[in-house]
């Protein structure tokens, strides 16, 4: 998003995360709140398919723009990635 959809944003965030813990939140997401390891290695291989995919597409990959900060939310909640954003704007005085 941060080089092409909003090259000229004051605040560039990439949002990265260990692969077992988005396969889990994934899993989560679909309601499935206790996997068992196959399932938990089936959902991880198809993130890192997609990931593959989405990095090595011929029209804008998936990649990090130069000027973005990289936020690491594996051992985040989601109420603590959403203060890691504000935190980091109110460093930039964007409010």
């Amino acid at each position: 998003m941060g080089t092409v959809i909003f090259p000229d944003a004051a605040l560039k965030i990439y949002l990265v995360a260990d692969l077992e813990e988005r396969a889990i939140r994934r899993l989560r997401e679909v309601g499935e709140d206790s996997p068992d390891d196959l399932r938990l290695a089936q959902q991880a291989r198809a993130l890192d398919t997609r990931d593959q995919s989405d990095s090595q597409r011929a029209i804008s990959p998936l990649k990090m723009a130069e000027d973005a900060i990289e936020l690491d939310t594996t051992r985040l909640a989601f109420d603590e990635q959403v203060q890691a954003i504000v935190d980091l704007a109110r460093r930039l005085t964007l409010f």
